[in-house]
């Protein structure tokens, strides 16, 4: 006869053999085909009405089988909290770190840079990537010209690299044209396996988002984040020539570089929309001034801000250095000295809320720690190791024509999301392993858990039960080896 699991429970006394030997005769007589054994069980009407659980510490008898037998229908529950009622990072929540040194043939003012592990992987110029190995900045992978060009051939004004990230075990690089009224980039990211490969990597268009908003900083999606956001990665930028392009303010979408060609776009302030602040404001609004450059955007797991690091001017002129009172920077254009590292936060829950991305507001912006405004210019990389909770963000410092990598701790009061599944697992104990001929003896085991259990399996190799798997409400999973 056909096993159907809503009989699981229906077991013969004599021989212990399950539903797929139980016949049943009359509303609450039941007849074993394994051993011949008639006994009284439960109506039917009561043992078609589904799986019934199982509580904690309750021994619980499964069928054998030379196949992996389900014996309840699996329950899938979210353990995971509504991320929107998460906290809230604050300015005491970050600490400065000592600072790294690039080495001197990497020394370029405005760094793209991401880290995984031990890996530093920085844009060693306008268009070359290399990789060092922390903390010494051992050079891993020497830097590496990667084209970026590709993402517009034939500009003529240059290119930057906006961003790197490594993600599902790729290396992701967004670019952009420095200087470009148009808007009109073709591409605004390339994926490859490694350095190496970005020179002639896949090309790929952040959704329908003005390139100037997206092609910038990137940063990773916390996982229980990426069902409201709809995908993996934050895609930034802000403020880059000419400003009509880009976002007078932070700018930040979510995308899934698998599907690329739709995006959510959740912060941005393009033209007619300066809810922050406009370009010619001086004193610059305390968001967003013309002389912003963006370093880095990343979301703290186990919170539900959206940061921003930007460098941040005190004022607005368009000159030389020497005309607007700017020592870092004699050259023609937009200064605002003195500059501030200064985070911009947002509440995710308020942005999710927003009826348009240009409708959404800080709600506070403070100085990064031990960076101070004497010596600071500019940004434009950075990036968030949430292994590590440290910051990592490229200052170029015009006093002594070096690059640093400034560093920050994040916590502690935005630690990263307990694992229920580890915090409060599944155990198994007493466990009996089943014979290997169907319908002669069952296994048995005893467990425990914050949770009903949901389902329980035996795995079986060369008619030998192998491993006993159970799953919970939570969804949570326990495999026992034998």
């Amino acid at each position: 006869m056909t096993f159907d699991p809503s009989l699981a429970f229906v077991l013969c006394p004599a021989c212990d053999a399950d539903a797929r030997y139980v016949q049943h005769v009359t509303r609450n007589r039941w007849a074993c085909n394994a051993c011949g054994h008639e006994f009284t069980g439960p109506a039917s009407s009561e043992a078609g009405s589904g799986p019934r659980p199982v509580t904690p510490g309750r021994r619980t008898r499964e069928s054998v089988g030379a196949m992996l037998v389900l014996l309840l229908a699996v329950i899938t529950a979210s353990a995971q909290p509504d991320p929107r009622t998460l906290p809230l990072v604050q300015a005491s929540d970050f600490a400065a770190l000592p600072s790294l040194n690039l080495p001197a043939s990497w020394q370029w003012g405005q760094h793209a840079l991401t880290v995984d592990g031990d890996l530093l992987t920085v844009a060693c110029n306008d268009s070359g990537v290399g990789v060092l190995r922390l903390p010494a900045l051992d050079v891993v992978t020497p830097c590496t010209p990667v084209n970026p060009s590709r993402v517009k051939p034939g500009e003529v004004n240059g290119y930057g690299i906006g961003g790197l990230i490594r993600l599902n075990g790729a290396l992701i690089m967004s670019a952009y044209s420095s200087y470009n009224n148009g808007g009109d980039e073709p591409s605004t990211h390339v994926t490859a396996a490694d350095v190496a490969g970005l020179a002639t990597g896949t090309l790929w268009k952040a959704g329908q988002t003005r390139p100037g908003m997206v092609s910038g900083p990137m940063g990773h999606v916390p996982a229980e984040w990426r069902a409201l956001l709809g995908g993996p990665l934050l895609v930034a930028q802000c403020c880059i020539s000419i400003v009509s392009r880009s976002s007078r303010g932070p700018s930040v979408a979510v995308v899934d570089p698998a599907t690329p060609s739709t995006s959510k776009w959740l912060v941005g302030y393009p033209e007619g929309h300066a809810t922050l602040g406009t370009f010619e404001q001086d004193p610059p609004a305390p968001y967003y001034g013309a002389s912003d450059t963006l370093g880095a955007v990343f979301i703290v797991p186990g919170t539900r801000s959206l940061l921003f690091v930007t460098r941040h001017g005190a004022r607005a002129c368009y000159g030389t250095g020497a005309q607007c009172g700017d020592p870092l920077n004699p050259n023609q254009a937009t200064h605002g000295y003195p500059y501030h590292l200064q985070i911009v936060a947002y509440d995710l829950a308020a942005v999710l809320a927003a009826a348009n991305p240009w409708d959404a507001t800080p709600y506070a912006a403070w100085d990064l720690p031990g960076v101070g405004t004497a010596g600071f210019n500019a940004t434009r990389g950075g990036f968030y190791d949430a292994a590590s909770r440290t910051l990592y963000v490229s200052e170029f410092d015009p006093n002594n024509g070096t690059t640093l990598v400034r560093r920050f701790a994040v916590g502690p009061s935005a630690p990263p999301p307990i694992d229920p599944c580890t915090d409060a697992p599944i155990t198994a104990s007493g466990i009996a392993w089943p014979g290997g001929t169907p319908g002669t003896r069952s296994g048995r085991f005893t467990w425990a858990g914050p949770a009903v259990l949901a389902s329980a399996a035996w795995t079986y190799r060369g008619g030998l039960a192998v491993s006993l798997t159970l799953v919970d409400a939570r969804g949570c999973t326990a495999t026992v080896k034998r």
